[in-house]
């Protein structure tokens, strides 16, 4: 059963916690001050810009071709992901190949 996007019911069920004064509002925007919540949503933020430019659909065609034999896909993904980690934070390298492996 999906209600909405993983934000929506976060902030919904923030919103009720809030009006029925069961969370302080120092207690419900504690979370957002955090500045490695900040980074990290900002990355994604970066990361959809870059899927939504097509260039990643591109280089996924490159990268992972359509005839290769399943372990050189591997190295290829790995080498790319590895490459791409020493500029990027993990977690939307991980938002970003998701779905381009799971449609090779």
């Amino acid at each position: 059963l999906e209600v909405g996007s993983p934000e929506q019911v976060l902030m919904g069920t923030l919103s009720i916690l809030w009006n029925l004064s069961i969370v302080s509002t120092d207690d419900a925007l504690a979370g957002f001050s955090n500045s490695g919540l900040v980074s990290i949503g900002a990355l994604f933020i970066v990361m959809h810009a870059v899927d939504k430019s097509r260039v990643v659909d591109y280089a996924a065609r490159r990268i992972l071709g359509s005839h290769l034999r399943d372990r050189t896909v591997l190295f290829r993904v790995c080498f790319t992901v590895f490459a791409l980690s020493g500029f990027c934070n993990n977690t939307p390298l991980v938002v970003l190949f998701m779905p381009i492996v799971r449609d090779w």
